[in-house]
């Protein structure tokens, strides 16, 4: 089964190393077709084209944005007052790939497993009420009021279906490509909210159709500042703590299996997973807790560093 993975990208280079990098190591014992793809919103910061040159040397297609825009003849002007510039990527996703498997990514995530692709394929080549597969790690507090059923084994892994968990409409998970092309990807304009409209119609178009849980979650969102969140653009200015990877572009280190002792009520959580690469501060809270965006954005004040990136 052939896989497609696609970054987007937009002025947060230090994110989309970690993701890149970590994400080839993870899946290069997989024996089937993969495809990679970057989608990068015509980005400034310092460094991004020449890495996203890099990543075209060893085989990525690698796609401009604002090219895209041109081609089609759209202002940018009246993208941005109309529509998710996010959500119109994850459709140029879809249009450029090729795969069976479809798993757009936002870029500001580390994989901190090898070789699990094959367990993700397994599920989706033998579970038949299956929409969508979940990669990332979650919060302790969030599974904890959680419940679990249809649990599924494939290969080193467990997949499982949290009945209240709603479909996914950002990514960072496993579609079929068959249920994206029958949704006619994200509908965007004025009005919606596309990755808000995505669920909604997943939901009404594939009723019987469930989102798997890992039980052992392959990656976790790169968390840069102390406070719970990590760097955010809003147009030509980043807030928020940002910093590049201490060592070798991954913020975590890699998850050894042989130290994990099973949960059996429950997947593994951010906490019980993530360990930095290097002597850095994690959001943790004095309960032991991962913290969670606790700021608004934007906004400029002294608690909150902000940068110019052109």
């Amino acid at each position: 089964m052939k896989v497609s993975f696609g970054i987007i990208n937009y002025n947060r280079l230090f994110y989309l190393k970690s993701c890149a990098e970590s994400l080839m190591e993870s899946v290069k014992d997989y024996d089937g077709e993969l495809e990679f793809i970057c989608i990068d919103d015509n980005s400034k910061e310092k460094g991004t084209q020449e890495y996203l040159q890099s990543l075209s040397d060893r085989g990525w297609k690698v796609i401009n944005q604002q090219d895209h825009r041109i081609k089609e003849k759209t202002d940018i002007k009246i993208i941005k007052d109309l529509i998710d510039e996010y959500s119109v990527a994850l459709n140029i996703f879809c249009q450029e790939s090729s795969g069976e498997l479809l798993v757009p990514l936002q870029g500001d995530m580390q994989f901190i497993r090898k070789n699990w692709l094959q367990d993700y394929v397994s599920l989706f080549s033998e579970r038949g009420d299956i929409f969508v597969a979940v990669l990332d790690a979650q919060r302790k507090v969030r599974l904890d009021d959680a419940y679990f059923i249809n649990h599924s084994k494939h290969g080193n892994n467990v997949f499982a279906v949290n009945p209240t968990r709603i479909v996914p409409g950002a990514g960072d998970c496993f579609y079929k490509r068959e249920y994206i092309d029958a949704m006619d990807g994200w509908q965007v304009g004025e009005s919606n909210n596309a990755e808000d409209i995505f669920t909604i119609t997943a939901s009404k178009m594939f009723p019987n159709k469930k989102v798997y849980m890992p039980w052992i979650p392959v990656s976790i969102a790169i968390y840069t500042d102390p406070r719970g969140t990590m760097g955010r653009v809003r147009g030509n200015i980043r807030y928020g703590l940002y910093w590049e990877a201490l060592k070798n572009n991954m913020y975590y280190k890699w998850v050894d299996l042989k130290d994990l002792k099973i949960n059996k009520h429950r997947p593994f959580s951010i906490e019980e997973l993530a360990s930095p690469n290097g002597d850095w501060e994690m959001p943790i809270d004095e309960q032991g807790n991962w913290k969670k965006n606790p700021i608004n954005w934007p906004i400029e004040t002294e608690d909150v560093p902000c940068e110019t990136i052109y």
